[in-house]
């Protein structure tokens, strides 16, 4: 979120600190003088509780613009209800603030799985191996993010890979670099010019 004061709007003040976690079941408090009529935070590792001055608490976490009081206020005290200690950001001003919102993308955690790295995945001459986009030995995964294929064979036949509508998507000679693709769809890997020694390494969603 970029924020830019108006010409009628007093500077905004600023302030990033660390609230501490909540223990033995007591909410962690951190209390910082913090002036303005509008509350706006910027970002927040976590959801916390807020208030202004004496106020009631609310809910505050990243890209919540809070108005305050017509009075405004002077103070702002953060309660971390987490097991783990956020970090948090925010700004205080006037009513005159332009908000200019950025689009934010979510980054879900994945992990990778692969072939034996010392022998690959032998395929016969005009065999293939199909890769559906699933973990086979995990069936709580999510789908494939990304698929990875080397070309590992002694005898310098290439390799070609195809999509799950049996389109060419590439061809690979031995020894070329890793080719990668983002697909969570059907990828088949193809020997057509003899037996041949693949490297495949997929990245999955955990979730």
């Amino acid at each position: 979120m970029v924020i830019q004061p108006l010409n009628n709007a007093t500077p905004l003040a600023v302030a990033s600190t660390v609230i501490p976690p909540a223990v033995a079941g007591a909410a962690g408090v951190y209390k910082l003088q913090l002036a303005g009529q509008i509350l706006v935070c910027r970002s927040s590792t976590a959801p916390v509780l807020a208030k202004m001055d004496g106020g009631a608490y609310f809910p505050l976490e990243g890209g919540f613009v809070i108005p305050g009081p017509d009075q405004g206020f002077t103070s702002i005290t953060l309660q971390n209800n987490n097991a783990q200690p956020v970090v948090i950001v925010l700004y205080a001003g006037k009513s005159g603030v332009n908000l200019i919102p950025t689009n934010t993308q979510k980054v879900f955690s994945t992990y990778t799985k692969g072939t034996d790295l010392k022998g690959g995945t032998a395929i016969a001459a005009a065999g293939r191996v199909t890769f559906n986009g699933l973990d086979a030995g995990n069936a709580a995964a999510g789908p494939r993010k990304q698929i990875t294929v080397q070309n590992m064979d002694a005898a310098l036949n290439t390799i070609e890979v195809l999509d799950g509508n049996g389109v060419s998507m590439g061809v690979l000679p031995a020894n070329s670099p890793p080719w990668t693709v983002e697909t969570s769809g059907v990828v088949t890997v193809l020997a057509p010019a003899g037996a041949s020694r693949v490297l495949v390494g997929e990245m999955f969603y955990t979730a």
